[in-house]
Order: C-alpha cells, then sequence, then structure tokens
C-alpha cells in the first residue's frame, strides 16, 4: 500500500539523518521495449521507436530541452527525433572502473545535458570481494560522438545544468557534484542509516528528488536544498518535503520543468504528482506499464515520419567487375535477456534462464549472486554466488542457458521469508572480440 508522508525539519548534515505542470512539456518513458513521449496529464502518448522488442530493447530514455533523445540500444547510444528519425549512432568509449579495468558493452544509464552538447553514460562491471561487487563508471561524449574528458567512478548521471551534474555510489559517496572536464566528482550528500541513489536536481536548483534505501525498503524522497547547487557549493543540509514508500522498486525520479511536478517509476508504471515540492494533493498513476521517464521542456511535436525515397526504375549498364577485398563484419552480440520465475520457490526449482544471440561461435557465462541479507540468510560467503553455468554456441544463432542453485541450497532460499535481490552477471565471449559482461537484476 502506498503512503505519502510530509516530513518537518528531518536535514542532512554531513549525513542525512533521517501548480501543474505546463502543457507545453513532455515526458519520454519507455513501454513494451520502445521509446515513447506523452503530454505531462498523460495524454497525446507518441509511441517513437518500433523496432524494440525483448531481445534488443531501448533502455534508459533521456531528452534536451529541444526534444532530442538520447537513448541507449545494445552497445550503442542512439540520438534520435521525436519522430523516431536516427541522428546519430554512437559507440561510446570504455572506461576503467575502480580496478583499473576496462568496462565496456551496453551503457546501463544516459543523460543529455539540456543544450544537447553532452552526453552522460554509466557502464556497470561486477568484481572484487567483500560485500559489494558492484562497480560502476561514468564518461562523457559530446553529441557527435566524440569523448570528453572524465572517466568517473560513481553512476547514474544526471545533469544539473550543462556543465554540472550528479552522480551516486557506496557509502560515503552517495550523492556527488561534478563539474565537467574539472576532475573527479565532490560529495554533497549522504546517509548513515541507508541508500541514497538515482538524484536529480530540478531546474531551479531549489530542490532535490533521489532514492532512499533503508533495510532494502526504498522511498522517494523530495528534499528542499539550501545553498547554489547550480553554481556553487550547496551546503550537505536539506529539508524532506515529500516522501513516497509504501511498495517495493521505486526508481528514477524526474522533475518537471516547473520544479514542482514529479514523475517517477513504481511496479504498475509511471506516478505523478503535482506539487511533490511542497507534498499538496495525492500522487495519481499516470501511464500503467511505462517506466524510465524523462521530464523536458518541449512539446510532443514528432511530425511526420520519415519515409524512404522510392526507388526510380531507371536503365543500368551492368558494372565492370572489380577485385576486391571484402572485410570481415564486426562481430556483435545481442544483449542478453534474463527470465526468472515469479516466486522464489519456483526459482530454487527451475533456475534462470538467460536468452541470448550471437552472430558468431561464442561461449556464455552465467553467474547468480545474492544479495546481502539474503546471503547471510543462507550462510554464503565471499561472492554469495547462488548459482552458475556456462554454455558454448558452435555456431551463429540464439541459445539460452539455465542455471540452478544447488539442491541443498535452493531448498534453503526457497524457504526464505524476506524479499531477495538477485544480481544476474552474463559474460559473452565470442572469438576475435573482447568479452562483453551484461549485469541484470532479478528481485523475488
Amino acid at each position: 500500500m502506498r503512503s505519502t508522508l510530509v516530513a518537518g525539519a528531518a536535514s542532512i548534515v554531513a549525513a542525512l539523518a533521517c501548480a501543474a505542470p505546463a502543457s507545453a512539456d513532455s515526458i519520454a518513458y519507455l513501454k513494451d521495449h520502445n521509446v515513447w513521449l506523452t503530454n505531462p496529464d498523460g495524454s497525446g502518448q507518441y509511441q517513437v521507436t518500433t523496432d524494440g522488442y525483448a531481445g534488443l530493447p531501448y533502455r534508459s530514455p533521456s531528452q534536451a530541452d529541444d526534444g532530442t533523445i538520447a537513448v541507449s540500444r545494445a552497445n550503442s547510444i542512439f540520438l534520435l527525433r521525436q519522430n523516431g528519425s536516427v541522428i546519430r549512432e554512437i559507440d561510446p568509449p570504455g572506461l576503467t572502473n575502480t580496478y583499473s579495468h576496462l568496462v565496456d558493452g551496453s551503457p546501463d544509464q544516459v543523460a543529455i545535458s539540456p543544450d544537447g552538447g553532452r552526453i552522460a553514460y554509466m557502464f556497470i562491471s561486477f568484481e572484487g570481494g567483500g560485500s559489494d561487487q558492484t562497480r560502476t563508471t561514468t564518461g562523457f561524449v559530446d553529441a557527435a560522438g566524440n569523448r570528453l574528458v572524465g572517466n568517473l567512478y560513481n553512476g547514474y548521471p544526471s545533469w544539473v545544468t550543462n556543465t554540472r551534474l550528479l552522480t551516486s555510489g557506496g557509502y560515503g559517496h552517495h550523492v556527488n557534484l561534478h563539474d565537467q572536464g574539472q576532475g573527479l566528482e565532490d560529495n554533497w550528500l549522504n546517509d548513515n542509516q541507508g541508500d541514497l541513489s538515482d538524484p536529480e536536481v530540478n531546474r531551479q536548483g531549489t530542490r532535490i528528488a533521489l532514492v532512499r534505501t533503508v533495510s532494502n525498503r526504498p522511498s522517494i524522497v523530495a528534499y528542499d536544498t539550501v545553498g547554489d547547487v547550480l553554481t556553487g557549493r550547496p551546503a550537505a543540509t536539506a529539508t524532506a518535503r515529500c516522501i513516497f514508500e509504501g511498495v517495493p522498486a521505486l526508481s528514477g525520479p524526474s522533475w518537471a520543468p516547473d520544479g514542482m511536478a514529479l514523475v517517477w517509476t513504481e511496479p504498475d508504471g509511471l506516478w505523478t504528482m503535482d506539487q511533490a515540492g511542497t507534498c499538496v494533493g495525492q500522487p495519481r498513476l499516470l501511464i500503467a506499464g511505462a517506466t524510465e521517464p524523462d521530464w523536458g521542456p518541449a512539446p510532443v511535436n514528432p511530425g511526420p515520419r520519415e519515409v524512404p525515397p522510392v526507388p526510380i526504375e531507371r536503365r543500368v549498364d551492368p558494372p565492370v567487375p572489380v577485385e576486391r577485398r571484402v572485410e570481415p563484419l564486426p562481430v556483435r552480440t545481442v544483449r542478453p535477456t534474463v527470465a526468472a520465475p515469479g516466486t522464489r520457490a519456483q526459482l530454487a526449482k527451475r533456475g534462470v534462464r538467460t536468452s541470448y544471440a550471437c552472430s558468431a561461435a561464442c561461449t556464455v557465462s552465467v553467474t547468480v549472486v545474492a544479495d546481502r541479507a539474503t546471503g547471510r540468510a543462507l550462510k554464503l560467503r565471499g561472492a554469495r554466488v547462488l548459482a552458475r553455468g556456462t554454455r558454448r554456441l558452435k555456431a551463429a544463432g540464439n541459445a539460452s542457458v539455465i542455471v540452478r542453485p544447488a539442491r541443498k541450497l535452493g531448498g534453503r532460499f526457497a524457504k526464505l521469508r524476506r524479499r531477495a535481490t538477485l544480481t544476474v552477471r552474463i559474460t559473452v565471449t565470442v572469438a576475435g572480440a573482447k568479452a562483453q559482461t551484461f549485469i541484470q537484476r532479478v528481485v523475488v
């Protein structure tokens, strides 16, 4: 059951202690693996892309002020017009993580600056010991695809201005400020009781919304900021104004251009509240089945879709045969998809199925790792590996690999009473190409 709370004097001091939207705005979001646009009231829904599907979905759409959309798909970032036409496809350069290892593949998060001149993107890798083996890293390209200075070691980038952005990381690095090209992040806000992530500042610089997770229970909190967030050094103090909690898997808060309305993702779709900045009114379901919203000032105005020109029939003299060398096509791997049964008992019995496609012979290794609380309950140590498996594809094609926990371990897992988060790490190795690593999460 959802609840909306108004917090009074809750503040952050080094650590956190505890008008209707304009009709010209638009919200970009995902539905049925494609990019969509809608007016703030849910009317005028328009499907931007039409070729997304479960095996090759679009991910993490982000809008510039002029309506240009940046979105991740496979190993690329696509710049799109509202009618779905491709402005440019960008293959973002690989980045190094905190282990100085190169990370490449499919961008997990994409954020385009308000003026459309810069694009931040995030890779996730999975390695190391201890309780948290997830490593995020953030880099930058310009709108032409040229690499810009910056290799940050936190993730989930969100632009504050055209040159300043937020990132989030683990303890001691929950919310950070970064001025593009000016070195590493400067820590801003932390919470000693839980984790802060997925932050976004409104364009007035007066409020920040983020996901606060305590004991595996997420909530979205809207705070009033103190100090100059846009160009200066804000105080490590914020007053909580509105808290949304009571349902699992809250994510992706995004402010309206007016700095008051907010939209976010819940398990059943997009939710919004017109006066989230002051917590007046009640949230409402905006679009069922939608995820990953990004609110921008451009109206929904896609214009006609571009139609390929019809070829004109003409007489063509037969070409003179020319001997030429044909370069081999680059090997590409479609991002794998993960399917898990709906209940913990079913998952323990049937396992996690990973479907994948390779354009050449490849090897796929799958590792399923339990979250910290589940690992402790199962008395797992080290990497908290619940299951792992490998399968080889001898030629190009589609296949799947199913991994199950050991029978004794699976029995204990099925009897757990708490909600469990599983991290599925998929490594695809193709002869003649570097290995690609994909991370997906399953909540059961």
